[in-house]
């Protein structure tokens, strides 16, 4: 007798897995939700991991359902780089869908960038290498270049992650700075709160205050670049 879609929690790994390939879109919802759950068990870490990689690159549509589908999918390969699986691999396929090249829903876009910047949030054991951390900041830096990213609520969440992750980069930084003249108020804010935090102290109200503090760091300014038009949501 089939389960009540509430009851994917009781359902065994494979059955949810077998789940995935049904024609009902929430039905595959449920059943992806439920594999969630199995993400800290290291028998199915690397199968999970090629199910949401799966997921992320088959559906890569606007639909609803695809979208639904598509972010717990991001969610999944977030934590399971987070318990150190095949974490190169996932940094790669959660850089592509932080940009718009790489997936066309904000939301996802979004994700994405959570997913990074928690994975290169501590503990301290549970940090990848330097070049693993360095590929993340460098991901939540180019989501702040507005010919690149033209949603603003994305650039928000770019720069909210670069605040709480401190990276003293001088790239970084640089792109920081170029984000203190983004038209987006709450952009501006966290770009500001990134930079106070790196420098631990505050270099002044403008944006050229600021440009003079990093180049004085050996840092390069980019000229701004001319700004596409805002997507559709």
């Amino acid at each position: 007798m089939a389960l009540a879609p509430g009851c994917v929690a009781l359902r065994s790994h494979d059955a949810k897995v077998a789940g995935l390939a049904d024609k009902d879109p929430n039905e595959r919802y449920e059943n992806l939700l439920g594999l969630e759950d199995d993400v800290d068990n290291p028998d199915h870490a690397s199968e999970l991991c090629d199910l949401a990689i799966k997921r992320v690159n088959d559906i890569n549509a606007v639909t609803a359902a695809s979208v639904a589908e598509r972010l717990v999918a991001l969610r999944i390969l977030g934590r399971l780089a987070k318990n150190g699986v095949r974490t190169k691999e996932i940094v790669l396929e959660l850089e592509n869908h932080s940009r718009p090249s790489g997936d066309r829903d904000f939301w996802c876009r979004i994700e994405a960038l959570e997913a990074l910047g928690r994975l290169a949030e501590g503990p301290q054991n549970t940090l990848p290498d330097e070049t693993v951390i360095a590929d993340v900041h460098s991901a939540l830096a180019l989501a702040l270049r507005v010919d690149i990213e033209t949603d603003r609520d994305v650039r928000i969440h770019a720069a909210r992650e670069l605040a709480l992750l401190r990276p003293e980069s001088l790239p970084v930084m640089a792109q920081l700075v170029g984000a203190l003249s983004d038209e987006t108020p709450d952009v501006r804010y966290h770009a500001q709160r990134a930079l106070i935090a790196i420098a631990g102290e505050d270099h002044g109200p403008t944006k050229q205050d600021w440009e003079r503090w990093v180049r004085s760091q050996g840092g390069v300014i980019e000229q701004p670049r001319e700004r596409g038009s805002e997507g559709p949501r």
